[in-house]
């Protein structure tokens, strides 16, 4: 009787710690389900941001890539309105030396309408000069002239007279013949 009841309080106990076992085994396999599922849905969060991490790593490429654009465009623009002031500089620096050849021919012509006033200055000096003195020698010949408008004037009043004298002589000489025309005359002249 003690061997039955031994028996059987050893299956109850062996019942119980198998239940206990079953028990424990069930838990545990809770615990790792849990912590599978755990790690589960931490796997699908950390994929879900690395597919997000994945998709803005791919908007930061585009837009590096259009930054990236813009940039070359800015150089290739830079270069272009780089070449194009190398071009206008290169004309400012012809244009600069044509203004230096016209200045340099200006200052020449400046310089030879100088000296063209200055000879024009002494010839109007020298033609000032000449027409003083043909105006002096004018003078001097129309003083010149007259004088000998003057002496025609005595010698025309002159032959006037003797004309008048030669004419009374006449008249006289009619009157007292040859030897009064003579005589006549001879006073005439002498008067």
């Amino acid at each position: 009787m003690n061997r039955l009841q031994q028996a059987v309080a050893d299956y109850r106990r062996a019942v119980t710690e198998m239940q206990t076992l079953k028990l424990r085994s069930n838990m545990e396999h809770s615990i790792r389900e849990t912590r599978l599922q755990q790690l589960e849905d931490r796997a699908d969060a950390a994929l879900d941001e690395a597919h997000a991490m994945l998709e803005l790593a791919d908007m930061q490429y585009a837009d590096f890539l259009a930054a990236k654009k813009r940039c070359d465009d800015v150089r290739q623009k830079y270069t272009s309105e780089r070449r194009e002031l190398m071009t206008t500089h290169l004309e400012i620096g012809h244009i600069r030396d044509v203004l230096l050849e016209q200045r340099e021919a200006v200052a020449r012509e400046a310089r030879e309408l100088q000296e063209a006033r200055k000879v024009a200055a002494d010839s109007a000096e020298q033609l000032e000069a000449c027409l003083v003195r043909e105006k002096e020698r004018l003078d001097k010949l129309r003083v010149k002239v007259e004088a000998k408008e003057k002496a025609v004037l005595r010698k025309e009043e002159k032959i006037a007279e003797e004309k008048g004298k030669v004419e009374e002589a006449k008249k006289e000489a009619a009157k007292g013949g040859v030897w009064g025309y003579v005589i006549a005359i001879s006073e005439r002249r002498s008067i």
